[in-house]
């Protein structure tokens, strides 16, 4: 369980780097009667963008923990302990705590989260490395022609974001 967590936490850190800069690149290319806008649309796109991969993320787990579960044990159980250990992990170790046979139950279960957790986290790490490609490749700015100037962007100093709302 320690490996979920360190990979949660890279997750997590990456993201809040990224979405620091995103935002940040995407702010300064609008104009300033436009950055209020641009700043709420992002939020909403980010929420939702959330939302929906939070869901989408969920229902694969789901259902490779359905899928991964032994369906011998599951048969051994009466139907509504099995449709409880099929539904979630907490109500599968609920289920496990009041079983004679709980400890091989509970390894079963754990087996199957886990695995189900490193597929999750293994699409995660290649949508990651998409967008890592994305940015690095596609999102590169344009080099300037033979003796212009590459334009300089002027940074937000800190403290004055609110006088561009």
């Amino acid at each position: 369980m320690g490996w979920i967590a360190l990979a949660l936490f890279v997750v997590g850190g990456g993201t809040g780097l990224a979405m620091t800069s995103a935002m940040s690149a995407l702010l300064s290319a609008l104009p300033r009667a436009e950055v209020g806008t641009g700043s709420a649309v992002t939020s909403t796109i980010r929420q939702v963008s959330a939302a929906l991969g939070a869901a989408l993320l969920g229902s694969i787990l789901s259902s490779i923990y359905r899928g991964d579960l032994d369906r011998g044990m599951l048969q051994a159980l009466p139907p509504q302990p099995a449709g409880a250990v099929r539904e979630s992990i907490n109500s599968a170790m609920a289920v496990a705590a009041r079983e004679s046979d709980g400890a091989a139950l509970r390894a079963m279960i754990g087996h199957s989260y886990t695995d189900a957790m490193a597929t999750v986290l293994l699409i995660c790490a290649g949508l990651g490395l998409v967008a890592a490609f994305i940015s690095l490749v596609i999102m590169r700015p344009a080099k300037p022609a033979a003796g212009e100037r590459a334009p300089v962007a002027e940074p937000v100093a800190a403290g004055h974001f609110q006088e561009l709302l």
